[in-house]
Parts: structure tokens; C-alpha cells; sequence
């Protein structure tokens, strides 16, 4: 079969396109064929060797797909042959994919595959962090960064499902329509306004009770200053860099507003609490089921131009979801 391979870790031009054996599923595992392959931030820091848990080189990246069950092994009883399966787990930039039955979950009825490869990631990140980790309540605001991507999607829908004000920062127009699309409320440039002048603006001085960052960078100091007496920032990515070395400094004036930060880590979350991401999925599935969430599809490319789709979404224009097709 084909997939994509990385022997070394660097810039777009290391993913191969290349044969490599198809697996066999063991007794309790199941071997998909891919249709659609999800392309996730997580992916380009793999690749670039940067991820916090790397795999061992060589490695095929990819952590999300959807496609057709090809073969079960002997103990998997609840799926089929030629079953419509999201299938979640590594090695997924290829044409087959073995996986665990936990990882593999039907795709419901009427849902395409596409929304369905690129659905798990982003949507379950959102939902834990604002409603196992964050308890957001309704009626109360969270600020998101940037607001415009595969999580902004998610966010601004699932927010908007629990009257949740949503507050995101975006740097061109285009991406400020985009995330209004999708039920974010305010959007902040970062480039150009006082972001936590505009955030304590527009919550009239309160300040939120969740920041959800994965840019961090040198100005992650700056969450503290937006938070609400008991808020809490969720650190779920570092694409801006290290955190500042100001950071304990600046985290000390606020000891009496009783804020805290916290990172998370979807796999991780999974392996640690299984249940509060089970019963996660189950809700979601509900959601896309019935149509409440929508996964946006910005573009779709060739297995073989995986290079190609990492280079675009490192380019910051992305706005949605990109797909790989086998």
C-alpha cells in the first residue's frame, strides 16, 4: 500500500510517498481502508520533530480518518466488512490502517466522510475543554486563539449550542467573517488592537472565565491579566513558541483572583479519564448525527501532496479543515 513516511524530522519535504507492507489486523483489531484523512497542527509538529511524545523514526503521522472496515480480526464481534468507520489512533496518512475497536466508531447516517475523518480532534478538544475541564456555564464569555481554524469551528458551534459568548482573535477580515460564521461572537486583531484591553472591554471589566491557547509564546503572561476571579487558562499548544520566562512573575499578581492554568492533551486525556471522553464522542456523534455541528472543509488534496497541505496550513490562511484522500 502507500503511505507517508518521515525517516527524518524537518520541513515539509521529508513526508515520502512511499510502499510500504499493509497490516494484517491481529485478533482484536480491525483494518480499515481510508477515504479521507484528517490533517491536524499536531501532524506539521510531528513532522518538524517538535511534538512533545515523538515516535520513533521512521513513523507514518496522522492521528484521524474515516473510510470502509476491510477485515476484522477474530474477537471483534460489533463491526462488519464494508462498515462506514471513523478511525481514530496513528499511522492514518496511509491507504489501510489498523486500529483497536475502541478506536473505530461508525459513521453516522447521512454524514460525509470528509466531516467525519476531520470531526474527533477537533470537536472533542473543544467539548472537554469547556464543558470537563473549563464547566463553562451559559451566559458566561471565553476568549479562543486564533479563532478561525479547525478549533475556532468547533468552538464557535458548540458554544453556541450552550449559550456560551465566545471572544477570538483573528489577524485579516477573512478569517474574522469566517469565525462569525461559525457563532463566535467577537473578534479581536491581534495585530492591531490591545488584546487585553479590547477582552476586559467587552466583558465590561470581568474579565473571561476560560482562555483556551494553543499559540502560548511570549505573550502568554497576557492571559492572567483577562481572567475572572477563579478563571483558568487551557494550554493545549505552543505553535508561538516556549512559555515567557515572565511568566511565574506576572501569574503572582493575580494570586488572589484564585486563577490556575492547565495543559491538555487529547491522547493523553483518553489514557487518564477513558470515560469522561467516551461519554464525549457518544454526545458528539449525536450532534453530527443530527446536523447541530458542521465540520467546514477548506480543501482536499492527493495522499501523495500531503507536502503540499502541510505547507498550507503552516501558511496561517487556513480557515476549516484540510483532508487528505488515498
Amino acid at each position: 500500500m502507500k503511505a507517508i513516511r518521515v525517516s527524518k524530522t524537518g520541513p515539509s519535504s521529508v513526508l515520502e510517498y512511499a510502499d510500504v507492507p499493509t497490516p494484517e489486523p491481529g485478533p482484536g483489531e480491525v483494518l480499515v481502508r481510508t477515504e479521507s484523512i484528517s490533517v491536524n497542527y499536531a501532524d506539521v509538529r510531528m513532522r518538524q520533530g517538535l511534538y512533545p511524545e515523538m515516535p520513533p523514526l521512521p513513523f507514518t503521522p496522522g492521528t484521524e480518518a474515516s473510510g470502509t472496515v476491510e477485515a476484522v480480526g477474530s474477537q471483534i464481534t460489533n463491526l462488519l466488512p464494508g462498515q462506514k468507520v471513523i478511525v481514530m489512533g496513528g499511522e492514518c496518512y496511509a491507504e489501510y490502517v489498523k486500529a483497536g475497536p475502541f478506536s473505530v466508531v461508525p459513521v453516522p447516517d447521512g454524514v460525509h466522510m470528509d466531516a467525519a475523518a476531520v470531526f474527533p480532534t477537533t470537536y472533542l478538544t473543544s467539548y472537554l475543554m469547556l464543558h470537563h475541564f473549563g464547566r463553562v456555564e451559559s451566559g458566561q464569555t471565553v476568549l479562543l486563539y486564533p479563532a478561525a481554524g479547525g478549533i475556532g469551528t468547533a468552538m464557535g458551534q458548540l458554544a453556541g449550542l450552550s449559550g456560551i459568548e465566545v471572544i477570538g482573535l483573528a489577524d485579516s477580515p477573512e478569517k474574522a467573517a469566517y469565525a462569525k460564521g461559525q457563532g463566535i461572537a467577537h473578534i479581536i486583531d491581534y495585530k492591531k488592537e490591545d488584546v487585553p484591553a479590547r477582552v476586559m472591554e467587552l466583558t465590561g471589566g470581568k474579565g473571561v472565565r476560560l482562555i483556551m491557547d494553543h499559540v502560548s509564546g511570549p505573550k502568554f503572561s497576557d492571559n492572567f491579566d483577562m481572567l475572572a476571579p477563579l478563571g483558568q487558562v487551557i494550554w493545549f499548544g505552543s505553535i508561538g513558541g516556549d512559555l515567557p520566562a515572565d511568566m511565574a512573575r506576572r501569574f503572582n499578581r493575580h494570586f488572589m483572583k484564585g486563577i490556575s492554568i492547565r495543559s491538555f492533551h487529547l491522547g493523553n486525556t483518553a489514557r487518564a479519564d477513558p470515560m469522561a471522553v467516551f461519554n464525549a464522542l457518544v454526545t458528539l456523534l449525536g450532534f453530527l448525527r443530527e446536523g447541530t455541528i458542521r465540520p467546514v472543509i477548506y480543501r482536499s488534496f492527493p495522499l501523495a501532496e500531503a507536502s503540499k497541505a502541510h505547507e498550507l496550513l503552516e501558511s496561517g490562511t487556513v480557515t476549516g479543515k484540510l483532508v487528505l484522500r488515498p
